[in-house]
């Protein structure tokens, strides 16, 4: 649907400033009341939306389902991963059995451009690097599992592949303490002291998720520490608010910037106001 149809739409009327004291009271759109077992459906899958983090466990079974099914259709392209398999561990073998006077960090593989993980000077160091390195090699031979197969449908495999990513980022060597040694250097630094202060972090997200324990108001201003972009709204329906924000210039672009909320707590409108890609677009003549 485009911008424009989206418009067309019949809509409440809103001219509600940004930087208000409150927030445009939401339109509840009119529903039939649910009957017993839809509400105990609804109940079910919002205990699991909670474990889950609102991924649907059905997607997901679908979207692997799909893979893996056209992956036991291609033996040509389970040989080659498996031969790609057995040269990336010939080689690492080659590289663990390199004498150390002759050791060269990411001799193998090097960390993706924008990859910080392994960024620091101690990733250099050879029984890090061997751990990071062969982290770095599983996650290539899985990308190039889950990709580029054919008659997989292309959602599918994108789902596949983001969700093994996101496994692998679990198991990371920079995510566990004692494989990180940027970790080991400030618990020397520290004397320990991040350790206990972890602890007490990790036993009061614990405590939280057990209660559901909400998080308590923070002590942010409206207009001051946020919501600090000139702007109202202009549009509002059942689905969304379409917030037009004020040029920091006297002359603006014919066609402004589109920001989709997906996005836009993240990297659109942090809190400071250093890096706030409204305010930077703003004074560029985009709003």
């Amino acid at each position: 649907m485009t911008v424009q149809a989206v418009l067309d739409q019949p809509a409440s009327p809103a001219n509600d400033d940004v930087t208000g004291a409150g927030a445009p009271a939401s339109v509840q759109p009119e529903s039939e009341p649910l009957t017993g077992t839809e509400s105990l459906d609804q109940l079910v899958h919002a205990a699991m939306a909670r474990w889950t983090g609102g991924l649907s466990p059905a997607s997901l079974a679908l979207a692997f389902a799909d893979w893996q099914l056209h992956l036991a259709a291609s033996p040509g392209r389970r040989l080659q991963l498996g031969l790609s398999a057995l040269a990336d561990a010939s080689r690492f073998a080659r590289m663990v059995s390199t004498p150390h006077a002759a050791w060269q960090p990411w001799f193998m593989v090097k960390p993706q451009p924008g990859d910080n993980r392994f960024a620091g000077q101690d990733w250099t160091l050879s029984a890090f690097n061997v751990m990071a390195q062969a982290f770095l090699l599983a996650e290539q031979w899985w990308q190039s599992a889950t990709s580029g197969l054919h008659g997989v449908s292309k959602a599918n495999a994108a789902v596949v592949d983001f969700t093994i990513r996101q496994c692998l980022d679990v198991v990371a060597p920079s995510n566990f303490a004692f494989s990180n040694p940027e970790v080991l250097r400030e618990a020397m630094d520290s004397g320990g002291g991040n350790f206990v202060s972890g602890w007490h972090n990790w036993l009061e997200d614990c405590r939280d998720q057990l209660t559901a324990k909400q998080p308590g108001p923070a002590p942010f201003v409206v207009g001051k520490d946020v919501a600090v972009t000139k702007g109202k709204v202009v549009y509002r329906n059942e689905l969304i608010e379409l917030i037009q924000y004020a040029p920091a210039t006297a002359d603006v672009c014919p066609e402004p910037v589109l920001i989709v909320p997906a996005w836009i707590m993240n990297t659109v409108k942090p809190r400071s106001t250093r890096n706030r890609t409204s305010e930077f677009c703003g004074e560029r003549s985009r709003m």
